[in-house]
């Protein structure tokens, strides 16, 4: 019993030191510069958690299994994270493979000019927008070789049975021919102005 007890505690307290390494309640007197290195930490947390999440539905069973855990998890993971930093984050793409996470025509604006840039040879760049008394940052998702396992080309890298499951529970999807190096979306991230 004392051993369940101490290793609660554990888990409690390892929690609540992980929950205060990323603080959102940010003075409005800082600049943009900050804002989006506040966000950066915000995103990146976002993206561990997804990407160790995915990667182990990937060791359990492979692409397939992958796909079940981003289609029943992933939104409400993402979500998770939001309370936990105290903010909101979303992931959102102009091909979208989930019609909750279609890009607004602002957003889309964004994803077009950050294609543009790679297209150029530079470096997409983050950007960060004040709407009324909030800072809104959008960070780049670019694509990797593990992305192209579910977000290649059917064939190539994208095995038919993975896609076969993508049909399944994404009817509707976009998101499939990519290449490495590619834009695939942005993730959002809404902080408060205080």
């Amino acid at each position: 019993m004392f051993k369940t007890v101490g290793l609660l505690l554990l888990i409690v307290s390892t929690t609540f030191v992980v929950m205060n390494c990323v603080n959102t309640k940010v003075p409005s007197t800082l600049n943009e510069e900050s804002y989006l290195e506040l966000g950066k930490s915000i995103s990146a947390s976002t993206q561990a958690v997804l990407g160790k999440n995915l990667m182990a539905a990937m060791g359990k069973g492979g692409p397939e299994n992958a796909l079940e855990f981003c289609n029943a998890k992933a939104i409400p993971l993402t979500d998770s994270m939001a309370v936990v930093l105290k903010t909101t984050i979303k992931r959102v793409s102009d091909q979208a493979r989930n019609p909750n996470n279609k890009a607004n025509r602002f957003e889309a604006s964004i994803i077009a000019k950050q294609k543009q840039a790679l297209l150029d040879g530079q470096n997409p760049m983050p950007e960060v927008h004040e709407v009324k008394s909030k800072m809104i940052a959008y960070y780049p998702i670019v694509t990797n070789a593990m992305c192209m396992t579910c977000h290649g080309k059917i064939g190539e890298t994208v095995p038919q049975k993975t896609y076969d499951k993508i049909s399944k529970y994404y009817p509707k999807d976009q998101a499939m021919g990519y290449d490495t190096n590619q834009i695939r979306g942005l993730w959002v991230v809404e902080m408060n102005k205080e």
